[in-house]
């Protein structure tokens, strides 16, 4: 069970047929059901793809082989150690020559992905050519999913998706050291297939002149109705080392970068949390559209309230809301019969105390977002109250989350009528971790801090205007 077999194995449980499935390995005429040949001169047919996974210094000869019988039309070149590691670059620099000098003579020359690199799943193709056995990581349920992973480090790739089975991808490509393709071919691809609504991209360095191609496709991405993710690494000198010895690219100035992809319209995700963070989240809110800055918050607590407040310039600054005299009629109609406009004044940011009840604390949430003058929210009901049913079924309470007149599904229901985004914030422990399911399940934007729940709905926000400004320069152009 090396590479090669482990690969092997996952391009056959994926579906991809046997009889279609041919392995360069001389001494044995079939392994799983499918055909070997003893070298690649002997493949029946040219390939679509070949997946080389011999040791570095052995892959020039065979993408060799592969050029001069014209035997291959792609390639993932697994092999690390091809320009990471000092005294390799001129293997990398032999492959690169090899195949722009083929390309200039005419002949049928592969594009080829990596070296260094943990291979790609493609759903639609029916393949995974990445080298981690399904006890080890699980494949994706291929439930509708509608987002692409462009990562140079495959093991990053490996663990966001082992972390968070709920962001799971149509594609996931690991890039590798880009001997040929980079980062900006693939986002260029993905921009214009329409499965595809969430492109997200683990980057440490650029191949020279790339960064600005991957603004570019991010752009244009963006101005189709997508949206772009990226985390960048390779920020410090320590950083940048590291970068050149991982996947042997330049990592450049992590400021200027920033700054050139937020201004095509990129969500740049400072921190790995703020990243996941994306992936949960920016699929869902990838339908709603804020017209402005102007936030309305929400909660039962006064401390998430005081801390929502204080939140407001942490990040990307939103301004608070305000209420017109309708909506506080209409705020007032829930509060009232419930005795809590006694205890609070009806203003933004709205406590409606522990008293509040699973209508009393939807209604309001309605009626907020009715307000012309609110562009997104922060909801944050803190699920201790008795008032709110919280809790799955149990025992020792009444409490039942999947009844439709709970908190939980009445905010899923709010989440799928309205236009305007807004985040829910969920400040507890475990025993509430069913009402996080079921909200992320319904396709809710969940956090369990309320300073992390404002910080990425005013990223979000700012991101959307200014994917708009976009949108208008485009028009006027």
């Amino acid at each position: 069970m090396n590479l090669g077999h482990f690969i092997l194995n996952n391009i056959l449980r994926e579906g991809f047929p046997r009889d279609r499935v041919y392995v360069v390995k001389p001494g044995i005429q079939e392994i799983e059901g499918c055909l070997c040949v003893p070298t690649v001169f002997d493949l029946p047919e040219a390939v679509d793809l070949f997946v080389l996974t011999l040791a570095a210094d052995q892959s020039i000869g065979v993408i060799e082989q592969l050029i001069s019988a014209e035997k291959a039309r792609s390639v993932i070149l697994i092999a690390g150690g091809i320009g990471e590691k000092k005294g390799t670059e001129a293997l990398e620099a032999r492959i690169q020559g090899l195949l722009m000098e083929s390309r200039k003579q005419g002949k049928v020359v592969p594009v080829v992905n990596g070296g260094n690199c943990m291979g790609i799943y493609s759903g639609p193709g029916r393949y995974d050519t990445t080298f981690i056995p399904a006890y080890k990581l699980a494949p994706p349920k291929k439930s509708h999913p509608r987002l692409a992973y462009i990562s140079q480090s495959g093991a990053f790739m490996a663990s966001r998706m082992s972390k968070i089975p709920l962001a799971e991808p149509l594609y996931a490509v690991s890039l590798g050291n880009q001997i040929d393709l980079t980062a900006s071919d693939y986002l260029d691809y993905f921009k214009s297939r329409p499965e595809i609504s969430l492109c997200a991209l683990y980057i440490e360095g650029f191949k020279p002149g790339d960064g600005l191609s991957l603004a570019r496709a991010a752009k244009e991405a963006v101005l189709r109705g997508k949206m772009v993710l990226v985390y960048k690494s390779g920020r410090t000198p320590e950083g940048k080392q590291a970068t050149s010895s991982h996947t042997a690219s330049v990592a450049g100035d992590y400021a200027a970068c920033r700054a050139v992809l937020k201004s095509a319209g990129v969500f740049v995700a400072e921190t790995i949390a703020e990243f996941e963070s994306g992936l949960k989240n920016l699929l869902p809110l990838a339908a709603k559209s804020p017209a402005g800055k102007r936030v309305g918050l929400i909660s039962n607590a006064g401390f998430e309230c005081v801390i929502l407040a204080d939140s407001l310039k942490n990040g990307p600054a939103l301004e608070l809301a305000s209420f017109s005299e309708h909506t506080q009629s209409a705020l007032a109609k829930y509060l009232q019969p419930l005795g809590i406009d006694r205890l609070q004044d009806i203003r933004n940011p709205l406590d409606i105390t522990p008293v509040a009840d699973d209508a009393a604390f939807a209604g309001c949430v309605e009626a907020m977002l009715a307000e012309e003058g609110v562009d997104c929210a922060v909801v944050s009901p803190v699920p201790m109250t008795a008032a709110l049913q919280t809790l799955a079924p149990g025992e020792s309470h009444r409490e039942n989350i999947y009844s439709p007149q709970s908190i939980g599904k009445r905010l899923a229901d709010i989440f799928q009528k309205t236009s305007k985004p807004f985040v829910v914030n969920i400040d507890a422990g475990a025993l509430y971790q069913p009402l996080v399911d079921l909200l992320e399940e319904a396709g809710v934007p969940v956090f369990r801090r309320a300073d992390e729940a404002l910080r990425f709905l005013g990223k979000f926000v700012h991101t959307c205007l200014r994917v708009g400004e976009l949108r208008c320069r485009q028009r006027t152009d």
